[in-house]
């Protein structure tokens, strides 16, 4: 499994940035961020971003996930559930999060059974998948 070195408890990381949805916000690292995804790369170009907060519509990434999503960046480490996948899926294919991409989706192929096949096929069609 890859890492970013970061799982270790006892590295500080410095949090310089701050990831905000709705009235939520999260302390970041700018450069874990950045290394996590090219769309929040693209994100903190001059052109785009000024100042220390970096904003997302809810409409991408849902504010109840937002915690487990900088934790996912920062450490690799979640806990995907029925509660969460959608949101997180939503916000990991918004955001080219291919790590986190993955895990959801084998998240998802242990799930799919006969019972479940439509609400299935209802996210796919959503996501465009």
């Amino acid at each position: 499994m890859e890492s970013n070195g970061c799982e270790n408890r006892n590295v500080q990381i410095v949090k310089d940035v701050k990831v905000k949805v709705g009235k939520k916000e999260i302390d970041a690292n700018r450069m874990i961020l950045e290394e996590a995804s090219p769309v929040i790369k693209t994100m903190f170009e001059p052109r785009w971003f000024n100042g220390n907060v970096l904003e997302f519509k809810e409409e991408i990434v849902d504010p109840e996930i937002l915690e487990d999503l900088m934790n996912f960046i920062h450490t690799d480490q979640i806990e995907i559930t029925t509660e969460n996948i959608f949101s997180l899926r939503v916000a990991c294919d918004f955001l080219n999060i291919r790590k986190l991409l993955q895990k959801c989706d084998v998240f998802l192929r242990e799930r799919i059974s006969f019972d479940n096949i439509w609400d299935f096929y209802d996210m796919a069609k959503i996501l465009s998948l």
